[in-house]
Order: C-alpha cells, then sequence, then structure tokens
C-alpha cells in the first residue's frame, strides 16, 4: 500500500485538530478579500460597529490571523474566544459565539444527539464554508494502525482481534469504515473504546491489536513498530473541516453581511496556510510552543483546501459520514445533513477560488511538498 512510504516521523508528526479544522480565515495583505466586492459590500452595510466573536480551540488561530494579515481592512472586528473541542458546540448552539470550528462528524454528532431535535428549517447552527486535506495520500488526518506482534498482515486479519478507537470522535467513524472496508461489522472483533493517546500506548504495549486515531496521537504505537493499515484515503472517511455559524447571526442583517465577508477572507487563509509553510511552521512555533521540526511537519500536514458547498460535497458528506455513522451506531437519529448547511454564501466562496487562483496554486504547493 502506497501509505506505507510514510516514514515514522511524519505519521508522529502533530496533526493538530485545531488547524485541520477550516473554520479558520484569512489571506495575506495582498491576496485578502479586503479589496473584493464582497468586503465593499460589507463596508456599505455600515459594519463598523459589529463584532464576530469567533471560537476557537488554539491559539494558533489568532496567531495565524495576524501573521497572514488577513483582517487588514475589514469594517467590524473579529474576536477571539478559546474553548476546548467538547464546548465549541455548545457555545455556538447557545448563541455566545457567531462562528467556530468543527469537524463534518462534529457537526453530524450535534444534529443527531440534540435534545429536542433541530427543526429542518431553522437549526441553531450551520456550516458556511467546508475544506478537505490537501493531501490525504501523504499526510492523512486519520489512521488505522496495526501493532507491531499483532499477526495482521491484512484488512481481513483484523478479525476477532481487540480494535481500539475513542468514542465519539472521528477515529470511531474511521473504526467502523476500516471495518466496512474489510467487509466486517462489529460483531467481528473486540471493540475497545479508549481516549486516543491512551489506545496508542495500549497498541504499543500489545494490549489492543489494532487503533483508529490521528497520527499526532500514535507517537507511542509508531515508536514500538506499529504499521499503517489503511488511512481516511483508503475508508472514505473525509476529513473535513467546517467554519459554522449560529443561526442567530445568520438571520442578523449585518451580521450575516460580515461572515460573508469572513468566508472569503477563509479562502485566502487556508490558501496562505497552503502556500507558506514557512510562515504557518513558525507560528507553530510562537503561539503552540512546537519544535521546528514539528512545527514544519504540522505546517505542511493541516493544508486544508476550501470547498464550495454543493451537493457532489453534501452528497458525500451524507454518504460518507452521516449514514455510516448511522447505519453503525454512533447517532441514534439518522440525520439530513443539507438541514445544517448554509450555502448562500457559495458565490462568494467561488469568487475567490477564481480570484485567486486556488486550484493552480495548491496543485503547485502539494507536488513541492510531496515526499
Amino acid at each position: 500500500m502506497k501509505i506505507r512510504r510514510l516514514g515514522r516521523l511524519r505519521l508522529a508528526a502533530p496533526l493538530l485538530a485545531l488547524a485541520v479544522a477550516a473554520a479558520a480565515c484569512g489571506s495575506d495583505g495582498s491576496s485578502g478579500s479586503g479589496s473584493s466586492s464582497d468586503s465593499k459590500a460589507a463596508a456599505q452595510n455600515d459594519l463598523s460597529g459589529v463584532t464576530l466573536t469567533f471560537a476557537t480551540q488554539s491559539p494558533y488561530v489568532k496567531a495565524a490571523f495576524a501573521k497572514s494579515g488577513v483582517l487588514q481592512g475589514t469594517p467590524y472586528k473579529v474576536q477571539f474566544a478559546q474553548f476546548n473541542a467538547a464546548t465549541v458546540t455548545t457555545a455556538l448552539t447557545a448563541g455566545k459565539v457567531d462562528i467556530g470550528q468543527l469537524s463534518d462528524f462534529a457537526l453530524i454528532l450535534a444534529q443527531a444527539n440534540a435534545q429536542p431535535a433541530w427543526p429542518a428549517n431553522d437549526p441553531p447552527i450551520q456550516g458556511v464554508l467546508a475544506t478537505q486535506p490537501a493531501d490525504d495520500t501523504n499526510y492523512p488526518p486519520i489512521v488505522t494502525l496495526r501493532g507491531k506482534n499483532s499477526g495482521i498482515e491484512r484488512l481481513a486479519d483484523i478479525r476477532g482481534k481487540k480494535f481500539a478507537y475513542s468514542p465519539g470522535a472521528t477515529s470511531e467513524l474511521q473504526y467502523l469504515l476500516t471495518l466496512k472496508q474489510a467487509g466486517l461489522t462489529p460483531a467481528d472483533v473486540k471493540p475497545v473504546q479508549l481516549d486516543s493517546t491512551v489506545g496508542a500506548t495500549a497498541l504499543a504495549q500489545g494490549d489492543v491489536d489494532v487503533w483508529a486515531g490521528s497520527p499526532a496521537r500514535a507517537g507511542a504505537a509508531l515508536d514500538a513498530g506499529a504499521q499503517v493499515l489503511t488511512t481516511t484515503k483508503q475508508t472514505g472517511a473525509l476529513g473535513l473541516g467546517v467554519l459554522v455559524a449560529s443561526r442567530g447571526a445568520l438571520k442578523d442583517q449585518r451580521k450575516n453581511a460580515a461572515i460573508r465577508d469572513f468566508v472569503g477572507r477563509s479562502v485566502g487563509y487556508e490558501l496562505w496556510n497552503i502556500t507558506q509553510p514557512d510562515q504557518s511552521a513558525q507560528v507553530w512555533v510562537d503561539a503552540a510552543k512546537l519544535t521546528p521540526a514539528k512545527a514544519k511537519a504540522t505546517a505542511i500536514a493541516n493544508r486544508q483546501v476550501p470547498h464550495i458547498l454543493d451537493d457532489a460535497l453534501l452528497d458525500r458528506i451524507q454518504h460518507n459520514t452521516a449514514d455510516v455513522a448511522y447505519s453503525g451506531g454512533l447517532i441514534k437519529r439518522a440525520v439530513n445533513v443539507r438541514e445544517h448547511y448554509y450555502t448562500g454564501f457559495n458565490d462568494t466562496v467561488a469568487q475567490k477560488l477564481k480570484e485567486l487562483d486556488v486550484t493552480a496554486k495548491v496543485d503547485a504547493a502539494v507536488a513541492a511538498a510531496r515526499p
């Protein structure tokens, strides 16, 4: 399998969930959306008194905004509020923040677990921009590892083995999709629910045979000789990041205009991350206190490409994530993903993708960084 060409050091590099989340925004000073038609429209709406509160999960994002120059010329203010992963959704649904960062799976979990169920025509939060990994072949967001002494050589060999994953996380989705790829069901293995880092340690010690999770948490297992069995690229897990807005903010005319402008700048920000890995790495060093080597690997591994919320992408999220989660018992309520995505900014995203020549620049940058 081609993915085995990935070195241990690369797989052990921290693929921090925050950076994978596509909710950040910005560009360098020259490619920001401050001079775009959307920015002019935002200014015409007199957004001088508008503040968007942005829920983040790491100091990296705030520092990256500053480094990229994305907020230069905004007619509104952006206030950063740091939360842990478990409370971002709560803050968004309660309307305490206007925008935040989630994964596609986290958004599905929020909808499926809501009590009472969200009204189909008026959910409390909606995704306004999605991003997907720039190179999930060489830098997959989630992997499935086999232990060194597990006796597993191919996917079918996981039958009857102890399979560890973190419940409620994307690794649980990867667990189900790995079984599906192998032609198996949860009844064919011995599921073990463990925190991701604990699970990786258990794999290293031989207490479990298979583990699904982020390469960022796999250091102990890889050091003990664990090898990649399959990745999100092979299983079909999307690994998407989603910029999510509260419904209250979207209903507010002035905040809606500010979010539209913010979404346009998000396209530029993701392009900055892809084409300026050295600058991104320095932010990881300064803000997240990573070593230079880990920062460089993280900057490369966490590149995300903005994507229009078109029918093709929403169908993929429905089929590869929501339907798999429901059929596998991860969620107890079937979910229609279209209900929690807001497509009203697609024209802005399309304009920025074309204006910044994103496809060509991403292709060049990915090719240059390919191992």
